[in-house]
């Protein structure tokens, strides 16, 4: 008897335990990510439209519409209480049906596994919609001689460690390369031209 008894509370606390670490989860990344949201957004809004933005938005509002129904439902559940008391029925009955609302918005969960996509990626076949002059069509540049970053003076990233003509000459060939044009004018003409059109 007194095993089963041990065993029962070891399970019960196996139990809570997982529930605390859930539920201290749930409630870090959903603070975390509202916090990182708004300091990233509302400074520069275009910023909503980034992926890892857009990777912490359902984190962030799943865990407003937690505390929005949690919150809710128990200002209902209290305005119910003071209008019944009141004698005000009709009220009463309006923040009662409120106060289910929020309830069953708060306890609902949709436990359905979410995947940024269905579809199996392979490799060295396209993923998604080409755009552009040649639909799907990537170019890439490469110059050693952009950068003069000895490994000691000054950052990598430094605008001094940068040589701009070069920089200059690598957009123009990736331009030409992308448009199948052999100078910079016709370059840049046909990819707005193609831009504005589309």
């Amino acid at each position: 008897m007194e095993s089963k008894l041990i065993l029962f509370i070891v399970s019960l606390m196996q139990m809570s335990k997982k529930i605390l670490t859930t539920k201290f989860g749930f409630f870090f990344l959903g603070i975390s990510s509202t916090i990182w949201f708004l300091i990233r957004v509302i400074p520069k809004p275009q910023r909503a439209s980034y992926p890892c933005m857009q990777a912490a938005a359902p984190i962030m509002s799943s865990m407003v519409i937690y505390l929005l129904s949690l919150s809710g439902s128990i200002i209902a559940y209290k305005k119910a209480k003071k209008n019944f008391l009141q004698a005000k029925y009709l009220l009463a009955g309006t923040f009662l049906v409120l106060t289910m609302v929020f309830a069953l918005t708060f306890m609902v969960q949709n436990n359905v596994s979410l995947f940024a996509s269905e579809k199996e990626v392979v490799a060295n076949e396209p993923v998604g919609t080409g755009r552009g002059i040649f639909p799907g069509r990537v170019t890439w540049i490469f110059n050693p001689n952009v950068a003069k970053f000895n490994g000691s003076t000054g950052n990598y990233w430094d605008d001094s460690n940068t040589i701009q003509s070069e920089s200059d000459k690598m957009v123009v060939e990736a331009i030409k390369n992308l448009t199948s044009q052999t100078n910079e004018a016709d370059s840049w003409n046909a990819l707005f031209v193609h831009f504005n059109s589309t």
